[in-house]
């Protein structure tokens, strides 16, 4: 892989995952996930068992990464609701909500047996993927059905407030699904379980730590429960449709219906990837009826062996339960623009910048009213010894991020702007 195509493939993952309608393809992330499994230190120390062969003999690979991380709003502001288990100090935020507080972040475990279609051998498989999490990222991400602690509410559940309960760190099912491959043309892949397929958490496919302010609001999933089927038509354009319960709904569901969603991705060429992505459905409790749709394009284009550029547009028609007043109420508009760019020194060091616009009506997905969004954040990626196959996959990205509101929404709702510093530290082993 040259250092064009090694980069084009880290910022589409980079954008599609760290903006929230896009998640990770197998096989992508920081170059240090292209590696083989046998390569990572996981890998290495199960060949010293005396399990490495007989893993790879039957395509399974174990991996994960652990990330701590720490986050300083310059502002110091108070919690914005003192009754939450978790101090929201930093608004607009996902899961760097908490000030001056280090934080373990994540500690993911995979195994995984990916069937996607190799060229010119596409042949009947069975695989599938088991994703265990445990950190404090794991409170903001349960789906229902599954909440392991009591009195938790999935996230993504309408006006219960974040209502985390239970201790800092905590264990999620993340993903748990099966692959199926039939021989169908270039390759039919049939997931069914629980997927993260618009929005992933994991570190490693995102540029910076702080996430993006549509990753944020929630108007998508983190994980989806159900079924779709991928067809690719060649190595450079996929379909895929299918079928979920909901919105971070499980093991049980919030109302009786189902969402409907789907992608395109197409690799125009070997420097342009342009993918779209929709979701529609009822995703209010106890409502079938109204339904929410979300859709997104975005692309991403090579400028130069070691420049990548790449941008995304959302739209977001957010449905609203009737209410004893309104049987029938309008729904809500909201969208936003995001625009990177990474740049590559070396195999040591790179450079991101990221720049969103986002409107949030009625205050629905970010704050208690609604607000125009203006957000900015620049960063960097160390990788302090690459050429070490037990060193290089730890990274060291510390960012500084501005955020602007048109309304007082930042420092417990007394400030238009909000300044913070993060740093994150990631081993991927």
């Amino acid at each position: 892989m040259n250092a064009t195509t090694r980069l084009l493939v880290l910022a589409t993952a980079s954008i599609l995952t760290a903006s929230p309608l896009f998640a990770a393809q197998p096989g992508i992330g920081q170059p240090f996930m292209l590696q083989e499994a046998s390569e990572k230190p996981l890998g290495s120390l199960l060949n010293s068992a005396g399990l490495g062969d007989p893993l790879k003999s039957a395509g399974i690979d174990i991996f994960g990464y652990v990330e701590a991380a720490y986050t300083y709003n310059f502002a110091d502001p108070d919690a914005t609701d003192e009754s939450e288990t978790v101090s929201l100090e930093n608004s607009a935020r996902s899961f760097d909500v908490e000030n001056q507080d280090l934080s373990l972040s994540q500690i993911m475990l995979s195994v995984e047996r990916d069937v996607s279609p190799v060229e010119g051998d596409v042949q009947f498989n069975v695989g599938g993927r088991l994703d265990f999490l445990y950190g404090s990222d794991a409170r903001f991400i349960h789906a229902n059905g599954l909440q392991f602690y009591s009195g938790q509410q999935p996230s993504s559940v309408p006006d219960a407030g974040l209502n985390v309960q239970g201790p800092d760190e905590q264990f999620d099912l993340y993903q748990a699904y099966v692959d199926v491959l039939f021989p169908v043309g270039n390759g039919l892949r049939l997931r069914l379980g629980k997927f993260a397929y618009f929005k992933t958490i994991d570190p490693n496919a995102s540029l910076f730590y702080s996430r993006s302010l549509s990753f944020a609001s929630n108007v998508l999933p983190y994980t989806q429960t159900g079924g779709y089927v991928t067809y690719f038509v060649n190595d450079s354009l996929s379909f895929d449709l299918g079928m979920s319960r909901g919105y971070d709904q499980s093991l049980e569901d919030k109302n009786d219906s189902l969402d409907g969603f789907g992608r395109v991705r197409w690799a125009i060429d070997e420097k342009t990837v342009l993918i779209f992505r929709a979701v529609s459905g009822p995703d209010t409790i106890n409502d079938n009826s109204h339904y929410s749709t979300a859709m997104s394009i975005a692309v991403s284009h090579a400028l130069a062996d070691n420049l990548t550029v790449f941008g995304e547009g959302l739209f977001v028609y957010q449905a609203v339960a009737p209410s004893a007043t309104d049987a029938d109420p309008d729904g809500i508009l909201i969208h936003g623009l995001a625009g990177y760019a990474q740049l590559e020194l070396d195999s040591h060091v790179s450079l991101a910048g990221r720049i969103e616009y986002f409107r949030d009506e009625d205050g629905v997905v970010l704050a208690a009213q609604s607000a125009t969004y203006v957000s900015t954040t620049l960063g960097v990626t160390v990788t302090p010894l690459p050429d070490n196959k037990w060193t290089q996959g730890f990274q060291i990205r510390p960012e500084i991020r501005w955020d602007w509101a048109s309304k007082d929404v930042f420092d417990s709702g007394t400030d238009e702007n909000q300044f913070t510093a993060a740093i994150d530290a990631i081993y991927n082993f």
